[in-house]
């Protein structure tokens, strides 16, 4: 696969969407995709999921998709999570094949694998799926999708789990909130926005890459998530962890 030098993100302007615009934009010819207006943001571009034609044009020229767009969690079933996370996540695998996109890195998350991490579980990708939420069954969905455009399409994807993505300095003020919180096992499976903006721009520029399923989550010795296959096969070399920062803020 030739350089990938062009990026349409979806969800722009999200929590995680946002972040890694201003991140890679120094890297990467980044476009932004939104379903509103959103200011700061680099070469913002509308991509309405539910409308095929919208999200056709928003990746028309790009080299691959960071699809994060979408709705999380327990929204309405029928009139949130079908239009936007099914259906919307048929329109940008289905545009990126007509479009001649090289990759799509889709969203997935650690909810798909969740009941395991209820019970202290450490998992690698090779696990069944136990899904936690509907949410979490819409991102098998676009998994196996991904899987089906790469078999039959020969379109590489990579469906990155990603871990509880939140900035240092707020997972710090939870913590002193809550201190008793400190070893919940969650704080396990962190990803700093740091470590999030590296596993991108890793599965970006990696190469021979067909698909994947890839933990995603920063370097931490109490980690639920395996990242040992995302540091072999893409390079990933995760810069935080959970312990250092916690460490860091006394």
């Amino acid at each position: 696969m030739s350089d990938i030098r062009s990026v349409l993100i979806t969800g722009a302007s999200g929590r995680i969407g946002r972040d890694l615009c201003e991140r890679l934009k120094d890297r990467f010819e980044v476009r932004a995709g939104v379903r509103r207006e959103a200011e700061g943001l680099p070469k913002p571009v509308m991509c309405q999921l539910r409308d095929f034609d919208s999200v056709r044009a928003a990746v028309e020229g790009v080299d691959a998709v960071v699809h994060l767009a979408g709705q999380a969690w327990e929204r309405d079933i029928y009139e949130q999570m079908i239009p936007d996370n099914i259906t919307g996540c048929y329109n940008i695998y289905e545009a990126s094949k007509q479009a001649g996109v090289k990759r799509v890195i889709f969203a997935s998350t650690n909810h798909v694998v969740g009941k395991y991490l209820d019970e202290g579980t450490k998992v690698g990708e090779d696990v069944a799926c136990r899904p936690d939420t509907f949410y979490a069954v819409t991102k098998i969905y676009g998994e196996a999708l991904g899987r089906l455009y790469a078999e039959r399409d020969g379109l590489s994807v990579i469906c990155v789990r990603i871990g509880w993505f939140m900035h240092p300095e707020r997972l710090v003020q939870r913590l002193r909130e809550s201190p008793e919180r400190r070893h919940h096992w969650v704080f396990g499976i962190w990803i700093s926005p740091r470590d999030m903006a590296q596993f991108t721009a890793c599965c970006l520029r990696a190469q021979n890459v067909h698909y994947e399923i890839l933990n995603c989550a920063s370097d931490n010795a109490c980690g639920l998530q395996d990242i040992s296959r995302a540091k072999k096969l893409i390079g990933y070399t995760p810069q935080d962890s959970v312990e250092a920062l916690l460490r860091e803020a006394g």
